[in-house]
């Protein structure tokens, strides 16, 4: 691989950790809250939505940032790149699952 590539996906590896793992952190904090019954069920869905909606720009945001500093030659790397990109924020979960 160029160095370039490498380059590419051990940013987008660890962008992807860090934003799994961070998903997993806030919404592990908004269900403890509501288990302790310190906040309304119904403010935990609209909490836990606009979370997932706000990681979901951002994780979308940084992807196409990191692309657009390293762009690809061939069109079919886009999506192998996101892919790994997913496998890593799947992973940043478990590990927060798995530290919480």
């Amino acid at each position: 691989m160029k160095h370039p590539n490498i380059i590419r996906l051990s940013i987008l590896t660890v962008t992807g950790m860090i934003i799994g793992f961070i998903t997993e952190l806030v919404l592990t904090i908004l269900f403890s809250l509501v288990t302790k019954d310190l906040i309304d069920p119904k403010i935990y869905f609209v909490a836990s939505i606009l979370t997932l909606a706000t990681i979901g720009v951002s994780l979308l945001y940084l992807y196409l940032k990191v692309i657009r500093k390293f762009p690809y030659t061939c069109n079919y790397r886009y999506l192998t790149s996101f892919l790994l990109y997913d496998a890593a924020i799947l992973v940043g979960g478990l590990i927060g699952k798995g530290i919480l």
